[in-house]
C-alpha cells in the first residue's frame, strides 16, 4: 500500500517534467523563467506524497534546461519534507510509539 503514492509521485513528476521541458525549442536552450503558481502547487502536492523522490526528479530532470525552476522545485520539496518531520515530532512527542504505528513507521 506504501507504494501507491511513491508510484504516482513518480509518473506525474516525469510527465511534468517532461512537459515543461518539451516546451523548449532544443536541448541546449535554457529558460530562466520561475515556477508559476499552479507549477508550484503540483510540486508540493506531489512532495507531500514522497518528497525525496519527487525533489530529486524534478532537480536533476531540469537543472541543464530549467535551473530557476529545478532549484525552486528542489527548494519546495526540502520545506515539504521537513515539514513533514516536524509533523511526525509533534505526533511522537504526543502520542509516542502508538502514533508511530498508526502513520506506519513502526
Amino acid at each position: 500500500m506504501d507504494l501507491i503514492p511513491s508510484l504516482f509521485t513518480l509518473v506525474v513528476s516525469f510527465w511534468l517534467m517532461r512537459a515543461e521541458g518539451a516546451k523548449l525549442k532544443s536541448l541546449t536552450e535554457t529558460d530562466q523563467a520561475p515556477l508559476t503558481n499552479q507549477q508550484k502547487v503540483v510540486v508540493g502536492l506531489l512532495s507531500f506524497f514522497d518528497p525525496i523522490l519527487a525533489g530529486c526528479i524534478f532537480y536533476f530532470g531540469w537543472k541543464k534546461q530549467l535551473p530557476v525552476k529545478a532549484r525552486q522545485a528542489s527548494l519546495i520539496a526540502s520545506s515539504v519534507f521537513l515539514f513533514l518531520l516536524v509533523l511526525i515530532g509533534i505526533g511522537y512527542s504526543v502520542g509516542g510509539n502508538e502514533f508511530l504505528k498508526s502513520v506506519g513507521l513502526v
